[in-house]
């Protein structure tokens, strides 16, 4: 059995256009020594409304939305992976209860 965890935080937010903002929680590992410069270029995304370091197995948690899923999925792959020093990265998607 997987333990779950849900997302309150930001779900529901709504779009400029009156729907809702689908948000993806992402944990970042990143390479020792770099994880200033990785927070630091983070927060040049205009998708990535939260930015935290964090303690544990990974070392940055960051809010991304998204008008679709798709777009705060994207953001991910195009985006957060591509910057010097991310190791890795897992991706929560908040679901609606």
């Amino acid at each position: 059995m997987y333990p779950v965890q849900f997302f309150a935080s930001g779900i529901g937010e709504q779009t400029g256009h009156g729907g809702n903002m689908e948000t993806v929680y992402v944990l970042v590992k990143t390479e020792p020594g770099l994880l200033e410069s990785v927070m630091a270029e983070l927060k040049q995304k205009p998708q990535a409304s939260e930015i935290s370091a964090v303690t544990g197995a990974y070392d940055i948690i960051v809010k991304v939305a998204g008008d679709y899923i798709t777009d705060a999925l994207g953001i991910v792959v195009r985006d957060i992976r591509k910057i010097r020093g991310v190791v890795s990265t897992e991706t929560l998607i908040a679901v609606r209860m």
